[in-house]
Formats: structure tokens, C-alpha cells, sequence
């Protein structure tokens, strides 16, 4: 978390985008960290498992995803995550 989510917390903050939702809606006050850090983590999950559910569909297929940087560090973001599933999913 310090070393990713913080500084793109950081990042957002002082571009002035924290008072904007993803879907538009227009905050009077910048979202907390517990909030982004929320977000985050579901859009990360989200794009893991909607890539998953495309390659399992597509066998064979190739899926190129085009996200940013922090979305792919470690093993906490969409990589990680698409991993964890295609674990599950062989159990």
C-alpha cells in the first residue's frame, strides 16, 4: 500500500482529480484514502476477472490489456488477481 496505492493516492491528489467519481459524479471534498484505496482494489478485480472470464471464452485467443502501471506492480493488481482466479478455477 505505501509503496503503490499512496503515491498514486498522492498523484491524484495533487493533479485535483480526487473530487470526480469514475462515473462523473462530482465530490465536494477530495475522497479519503480508505475510499480510493476501495476503488481501486474493486477496478482492479473487476478488470482481472473480465479478462479472465474473455480468455476462458477465447481459448487460444490473445487479449492484450492496455492499463496503467500500477495496476500490473506485484501481485496485488490485475495480474495477481487474474492468477488467483485461474487457480480457483482449476481446484
Amino acid at each position: 500500500v505505501d509503496y503503490v496505492i499512496s503515491p498514486s493516492y498522492d498523484l491524484h491528489q495533487s493533479m485535483g482529480i480526487l473530487r470526480t467519481t469514475i462515473t462523473g459524479v462530482q465530490l465536494e471534498e477530495d475522497m479519503s484514502f480508505t475510499r480510493f484505496f476501495s476503488g481501486r482494489i474493486l477496478w482492479d478485480e473487476g478488470m482481472a476477472s473480465n479478462a479472465y472470464k474473455w480468455t476462458k471464452a477465447n481459448e487460444g485467443g490473445l487479449m492484450i490489456g492496455l492499463v496503467g502501471a500500477d495496476h500490473v506492480k506485484f501481485e496485488g493488481g490485475i495480474t495477481g488477481r487474474y492468477r488467483r482466479l485461474a487457480k480457483e478455477d482449476q481446484q
